[in-house]
């Protein structure tokens, strides 16, 4: 729509207060704490549906998640890959998003399974591989659950771990 911004906005945007408030947001998720709740326990859902497709127990192609630029950069955080990625801005952009795939080869006859993990900068539309610290693009499955596995404990671990930063956790991994 192009409408010019009121006076009044422009200590708060887009370079002032709210930029301020918004790189916090995004330098709190850094820690594992909070990385285990925004990124790892989506993560969690991630892997645990990939080692069913692994396992033959899930037929499904393909999941789709929607999010917020603060849950692309919680995934980011989660996957150890906040340097390895080329933000077009301090933080993601809008229309940004994390694509993780299950790929499966065969190797001397044997089925082996690797993730790849992508980063879409958003519009205008770019992507961009992403190599998870400890691994090559094409990582082996089981690596990455190793790389990962702190993050992507079972949620009740988490809970059991520090009830009184977990208590409120109300996700379906949770319930069980």
């Amino acid at each position: 729509m192009k409408l010019p911004l009121p006076e009044w906005t422009r200590d708060i945007f887009p370079n002032g207060k709210l930029l301020n408030a918004t790189l916090l947001f995004f330098e709190l998720f850094s820690y594992e704490k909070l990385n285990n709740l925004n990124g790892g326990i989506l993560l969690n859902t991630i892997t645990a549906d990939m080692n069913k497709v692994i396992n033959g127990t899930l037929d499904r192609k393909i999941n789709l998640f929607s999010a917020h630029d603060i849950n692309v950069s919680g995934m980011l955080y989660a996957l150890n890959a906040t340097k390895c990625v080329n933000y077009t801005r301090l933080f993601p952009a809008y229309t940004s998003s994390v694509i993780i795939e299950l790929h499966e080869k065969y190797e001397n006859y044997m089925k082996r399974y690797f993730v790849k993990v992508l980063y879409y900068l958003g519009i205008p539309s770019y992507v961009q591989e992403v190599t998870i610290p400890g691994c090559e693009t094409l990582c082996p499955y089981d690596k990455f659950v190793e790389l990962t596995k702190t993050i992507t404990l079972p949620c009740h671990l988490k809970i059991k771990r520090n009830r009184r930063i977990y208590k409120d956790i109300t996700f379906k991994e949770c319930r069980n």
